[in-house]
Order: C-alpha cells, then structure tokens, then sequence
C-alpha cells in the first residue's frame, strides 16, 4: 500500500494500511522543499537515525560520493537497524537501499515549483552552500540558472526511477502511488506532517523551521509575472507533478480533520 491509496478517498484505509509497522523510513530530500524542517523532526523521533551525505569539500564527483555514501549506510545497517534515513538521494538509489532493506517505506516532499526553483537559486549563493563562489560564477543570474537543463524539473527528474521517462506523466504517477508511502506538499505543510506522524501514530504539529535562506547582496531576486510564467513553463513536468499531489492531499483535508477528531475522543463516544 502506497500513496495512491488516497485516492479511494478512504483516509482511514490509508492510515491503517501504511501505519508504522517498525521499519525503515527513508525520505528522498528534494531540495528546498522545506525537506530540513521535516527531516529534523522525523530524526528525532525515529531512532537510530542517519543522513546520507557527501562532503562539499571533496574534488571526487556528487554520483560517486554519493554511491559511497550509500553503501556505507546499507553497511552500517546490517548492525544498527536504522528506523530513518534521509538525503539527497534519487529514486533509483532509494530502490536499491530498498532492496537491501525490504521494509523500507519512502516518503518525500514536493513543492510549487517557481518558489522552489526561486529559492534553491537563493541558497546555491549563500555560504550556507559551500561551494555557492562556484555557483555564483557558472550562474550570474537567475535567468542563466533557470535555462540550465540541469536546474529544469528537478523534482520529477529525481522521484523518477531510471527505467520511466519523466515525461511519461502517466507512468510516473502510477510508479509513485505505487511505490511511495507518503509525498507531503510544502505549501500545506502542517496538514502534510500531521498526517505522516498520523502513520507513526502520533497526534503532532510541526515546531522546527530549519535552513531558511539568508538574504544577502548576491541573491535578490526580483519576482515578476513574466519570470514566473517562464520557470512554470520550463518546469511542466514538476508542475504537473506538484499540482497532481496537491489536489490528492487538499481533498482530503476535512476528512483528516474529522480523523484526528475521532481519535482523540473515547471509544466510548465514537
């Protein structure tokens, strides 16, 4: 059971046929989808916990740090168990921990793609970001940032396994309901933590907002209707995507309000 669950409109299906079972939860961190605030919080719930990460610093490639990254976890596992795990990891790569880890349960989040493109451009230019000199010199501007390939539709291009073709919208939307638990939305964040720790079985609210970009004289961005209209256009497939899973939790929203109302009453006046 996954995702696409929701779509029977059946929340209580849903809570009951994906609750937290003792496994695995592993969170594909697309970044600049208020991913650091989330992840903190499932951190410190579930324990042990691990962040696959590379190391900024290092001349050795992302795609092979990473790969290393990744078997040193799935190492360190056979010892520890961890009951979470997050990074900035691709679809495929979470396949393969889950490969390893049969009880793994995917969860992401997706945002509206002009304020993540908007703010993950923000932050590249930041010291937050260590090599944001680099990226400062490749990106000049946000316009020369936006008609990279390699800034387009990212957040379909990393939750789509390598054997789909992004533009396939269709089947990547059936490969996700199928094979992610949850895909919470940044823009009605609370109702998305609150019903993923509905799954872990706790009644909570979101308390942490970590990494929000620093403003700075490098990374002001002036937000016109034509910048946005053309970061939509360029990033179709994200938008699609983000508009998809919106629409799914958004429909939702009263029946999770009359969930949470009944599992706080007393069996005796449900």
């Amino acid at each position: 059971m996954a995702i696409g669950d929701l779509r029977s409109r059946d929340l209580h299906r849903f809570i009951n046929g994906n609750r937290d079972e003792g496994g695995l939860w592993l969170f594909i961190h697309v970044p600049k989808t208020a991913g650091s605030s989330f992840r903190k919080e499932l951190a410190e719930t579930l324990r042990p916990q691990r962040n696959i990460h590379i190391n900024y610093d290092s001349d050795e490639p992302f795609a092979q740090q990473m790969e290393t990254a990744i078997a040193r976890f799935l190492e360190a596992d056979k010892y520890t168990y961890f009951r979470f795990a997050s990074g900035h990891i691709n679809m495929d790569q979470a396949l393969l921990i889950r490969r390893n880890r049969p009880d793994t349960r995917i969860i992401t989040f997706l945002r509206n793609p002009v304020d993540r493109v908007i703010s993950d451009f923000r932050y590249q230019r930041t010291p937050a970001h260590p090599p944001y000199k680099n990226f400062i010199e490749r990106y000049p501007t946000i316009d020369a940032y936006i008609a990279d390939p390699v800034s387009q539709n990212r957040m379909s291009r990393i939750l789509t396994p390598s054997h789909i073709d992004p533009a396939d919208f269709d089947e990547v939307v059936n490969f996700l309901d199928q094979n992610v638990t949850f895909i919470g939305i940044q823009d009605i964040y609370p109702l998305s933590f609150s019903i993923m720790f509905g799954l872990l079985g706790m009644n909570r609210h979101p308390r942490v907002h970590e990494r929000k970009t620093q403003s700075t004289d490098t990374n002001d961005v002036m937000l016109s209707e034509e910048l946005q209209s053309r970061i939509r256009s360029i990033n179709d497939l994200d938008y699609r995507l983000f508009r998809h899973y919106r629409q799914l939790l958004a429909s939702i929203r009263e029946q999770w309000h009359e969930y949470k109302i009944r599992a706080n009453q007393p069996a005796s006046e449900q």
